[in-house]
């Protein structure tokens, strides 16, 4: 990412980007200048910055075995909350612990991080939500 996307990627509210390790990064660094923008707090941010990194790095690493494949973000401020969804097409969240030897510990790790948190296995795909209460709200 050169210094002149920076503000352009700032400014976005959705995000896709390819389901590899390199992602997670960049979907870390989006995340955190979106909460910031929007007024999260700095301990929420640290919380965030680690729930997002663990959400994309589930994503790429079990969404799709064998395959190429997108990892979508997006975040919505509502009701003093500031909601990250994080979205795949994959083979789902149950095929993708029979075939991975997840021990669950990071969908542990982002529920304890967050104060809202939801993970829906879709048709295809998996939907991670992470929730953040806004000060003051």
């Amino acid at each position: 990412m050169t210094t002149g996307e920076r503000p352009q990627m700032q400014r976005a509210k959705r995000l896709r980007l390819p389901a590899i390790a390199a992602s997670v990064r960049e979907a870390r660094t989006w995340a955190v200048a979106q909460a910031v923008a929007l007024g999260l707090g700095a301990e929420a941010v640290e919380s965030l910055r680690l729930a997002m990194s663990e959400a994309v790095a589930n994503a790429v690493m079990h969404a799709y075995p064998g395959g190429d494949g997108a990892v979508h973000l997006s975040t919505a401020r509502e009701e003093g909350v500031l909601r990250f969804l994080v979205e795949d097409d994959g083979c789902g969240r149950a095929a993708a612990v029979t075939a991975t030897a997840g021990a669950g510990l990071g969908t542990s790790l982002m529920r304890a991080l967050c104060d809202e948190f939801d993970v829906l296995d879709g048709t295809p795909g998996t939907r991670v939500m992470l929730g953040f209460a806004l000060p003051g709200a």
